[in-house]
């Protein structure tokens, strides 16, 4: 969710100067500040689905999933709004912790519950085997392929 809610919110960003663009611009009351983002996703989700009572925000006895990003970065720092940063400039690979329910899915970086190197060993070749089977039922695709890749 917050993945498209930032993307929808760059897209529009970029168009209008960035973030001080859309503020100059008057346009930052056409939609929700980040803050307000961030609780639609969180404690507002949890509402609408009926469940703030278990999860939504970090309280004792609520259940908790919980992810920390790394700021120190050049698209995240400088920064005096840390939270706007993360949705504007924020990538998969800023995430430093996961943790779902007390244990953690990613920690300093790295996936805790899969072998990262063996799964994208694994994936490569499972691409290599539908490529192989896609040029093998469409042979002049594979022509036109590899006269472009020699370009």
């Amino acid at each position: 969710l917050i993945r498209k809610q930032r993307a929808g919110v760059q897209t529009k960003a970029s168009k209008v100067g960035g973030y001080l663009g859309m503020i100059n611009a008057g346009r930052a009351s056409a939609r929700p500040d980040f803050y307000t983002m961030l609780e639609l996703a969180t404690i507002g989700g949890a509402k609408t689905l009926g469940v703030d009572g278990e999860v939504g925000s970090l309280e004792v006895g609520k259940k908790a999933d919980v992810i920390t990003f790394d700021l120190m970065n050049p698209y995240i720092t400088p920064t005096r709004d840390p939270i706007t940063s993360v949705f504007l400039y924020g990538t998969p690979g800023d995430i430093d912790n996961v943790i779902v329910d007390g244990r953690f899915l990613k920690k300093d970086k790295v996936m805790t519950t899969i072998n990262m190197a063996e799964a994208l060993v694994a994936a490569q070749g499972t691409c290599d085997e539908i490529i192989d089977k896609f040029f093998q039922e469409h042979p002049d695709q594979e022509k036109l392929w590899k006269a472009k890749a020699n370009q």
